[in-house]
């Protein structure tokens, strides 16, 4: 099946070589004290992901651009948190 349809904020293109990164040894879903560490966690990055006065540079961006580093941002703090499943 083929469309025509294309996001506007979407890049179809891949640019670079993909890597798989480790998988992470996450709590189970139900775990909330641990969930809730995460978060606190990934929130205290705020001035991480969007640093004071770059809020404008942010805006600029390619939505896929900040996606990723969104991504690798809360990947970290979780490969901190948990670790992976190589790793054991």
């Amino acid at each position: 099946m083929e469309t025509r349809y294309r996001p506007v904020q979407h890049e179809a293109e891949i640019e670079g070589k993909l890597e798989r990164k480790p998988s992470l040894k996450l709590p189970p879903a139900n775990s909330s004290p641990e969930w809730r560490e995460a978060e606190t966690a990934i929130c205290a990055l705020e001035g991480v992901l969007c640093p004071t006065g770059s809020r404008s540079k942010l805006n600029s961006l390619p939505i896929n651009t900040l996606v990723q580093h969104y991504e690798e941002v809360v990947y970290d703090v979780l490969l901190r948190m948990f670790g992976t499943h190589e790793s054991l």
